[in-house]
């Protein structure tokens, strides 16, 4: 089955990607006079306004790495946080959606002029550093009240870097915990958690070590035929997106309509954020000073060996 599935992707990275292909190609070779088009949205992510900030019903994409970042499951991540995010709002894809379609169906085309909406955040980039930091940033106002470990995620361009990291501070504590749980005749399962999450991971850094080029001139195009009441109404210009703004309710509409952990629980997760914090900074510190002294050790031992 693998081998049949490799063989049939060859070059593409997964199966999500190859069969939008095969359904644009379908849809070329069978629309005929039809008034169809093709609407390809970036990266879609949560709300920004409607129908309330935040708003979010799955796992997919950056969501799932910030929820399992957010419980202190997730403590890297491979990517470059130097490229940019191709991240778009789900109301305003929506709306982008909606926009096209209106175009659609007041232009003619030709049989094989098939148009293309790319929709994008080009016009409003944002890093996958900046999504990281601002995500962090209001992330911790509100705290996961199921949080294992305090959210301390990067993200790691160099795959070895990021290897040393996922065996050391993933599968090492999930060894010890689920030895802990077999001792206590439970069956283990953390290894096996870390497994799913880590190809789930890998499906997602093909997308944050590259920076994609995406033309979007017809989308333009499109939007700059709407009324200013239409743009109100729709509204889905990349441009006016604040990120900032967008970001305060990200980790919290996770929070709120994934997890499903309501807001009187804030206080006691933020009790829990500081004890978590303290822990996670005494193991850095202890960790550093060990690893020091062993440095010193050596070099100790190097120049006792070169005097004789």
């Amino acid at each position: 089955m693998l081998l049949f599935e490799f063989r049939l992707l060859q070059s593409w990275p997964n199966t999500y990607v190859y069969t939008k292909s095969i359904a644009e190609n379908i849809i070329r070779k069978q629309a005929g006079l039809l008034p169809i088009g093709i609407f390809r949205p970036a990266i879609v992510v949560s709300t920004y306004r409607e129908p309330v900030p935040g708003w979010v019903d799955n796992f997919n994409g950056p969501m799932g790495i910030f929820a399992g970042a957010g419980k202190g499951l997730i403590r890297s991540h491979h990517c470059d946080e130097s490229i940019k995010s191709a991240v778009v709002p789900g109301d305003l894809t929506i709306n982008a959606l909606i926009v096209s379609a209106w175009d659609i169906a007041n232009n003619r085309r030709s049989e094989k002029d098939i148009p293309i909406y790319n929709y994008t955040s080009d016009d409003n980039p944002i890093t996958n550093k900046q999504i990281r930091v601002l995500s962090l940033k209001y992330g911790l106002l509100t705290p996961f009240k199921d949080a294992v470990w305090y959210n301390s995620i990067a993200g790691r361009k160099c795959r070895l870097h990021h290897l040393f990291y996922v065996y050391f501070l993933h599968y090492l504590p999930a060894t010890i915990l689920d030895f802990g749980m077999v001792c206590c005749a439970k069956k283990p399962k953390f290894v096996r958690m870390y497994i799913r999450l880590h190809k789930m991971l890998e499906v997602l850094s093909y997308f944050c070590l590259k920076e994609w080029k995406i033309k979007n001139k017809r989308w333009t195009e499109t939007f700059s035929k709407l009324q200013n009441e239409d743009r109100e109404s729709f509204y889905c210009d990349m441009k006016d997106v604040f990120w900032d703004n967008y970001f305060r309710t990200f980790l919290l509409g996770i929070r709120l309509y994934l997890l499903k952990d309501l807001m009187e629980t804030v206080p006691q997760a933020r009790k829990k954020w500081r004890r978590l914090y303290w822990i996670h900074q005494t193991l850095k510190f202890l960790f550093a000073s060990i690893f020091i002294t062993i440095v010193c050790i050596l070099i100790y031992y190097h120049i006792c060996v070169c005097l004789k």
